[in-house]
């Protein structure tokens, strides 16, 4: 059996319109003649002739894959129209609740964030300029009481990861300000040695 056999054939031609009035009982004949002929298809498991008139196809949708088969090995033996076109369908139209599924699981809580590296400054990037200095001003949803009170907090925590910060007493405590520090060259990258 063919590994790329499905339980639908897709019927198709150039030269016609394959779902006509008048192909429906050349198509049906057919089967008789061919197929139900050699092939026990029972009632409950029927061979189902579907035309989609707006996508110019035939579909033939059979029980089982063994049954599928058996179609296609007819329809290349014997033709039922010269200008025919037929082939599998990518996946099969019914559930086949018997077939398991063995599906690669994910494992739980594991991700990984995928970001691109940090991008070049523009040319019109101004290096002599300072940064400002950092903002001593509490954030709206934390109130001053729980900064002034707390040596630590949570700010956010996840599944994938907590974020805790810990609180000074002293803003002021003393050492350099940063608003005074100035570079002479640009800021230097990894990605700088990297020929193009």
């Amino acid at each position: 059996m063919d590994s790329l056999v499905t339980d639908t054939i897709i019927l198709t031609s150039n030269e016609r319109d394959i779902t006509g009035q008048e192909i429906l009982p050349i198509l049906a004949s057919w089967f008789e003649d061919n197929v139900l002929s050699n092939i026990q298809v029972l009632p409950a498991n029927p061979i189902q002739l579907l035309l989609l008139k707006n996508f110019k196809r035939c579909l033939i949708i059979c029980p089982d894959h063994a049954v599928s088969n058996a179609v296609m090995q007819k329809l290349k033996l014997k033709v039922p129209l010269p200008d025919l076109i037929f082939n599998y369908s990518i996946t099969d139209s019914q559930n086949n609740s018997s077939v398991k599924k063995d599906y690669l699981k994910v494992p739980e809580h594991q991700r990984l964030f995928l970001i691109s590296p940090p991008s070049s400054p523009p040319p019109e990037f101004d290096y002599s300029k300072c940064e400002d200095k950092p903002s001593f001003k509490t954030h709206a949803h934390q109130p001053e009481k729980i900064l002034r009170q707390a040596t630590s907090f949570v700010a956010i925590e996840s599944q994938v990861g907590t974020i805790t910060v810990n609180t000074c007493d002293d803003y002021n405590n003393g050492g350099p300000g940063l608003e005074g520090v100035r570079t002479a060259l640009p800021p230097k990258s990894i990605f700088d040695d990297i020929d193009e």
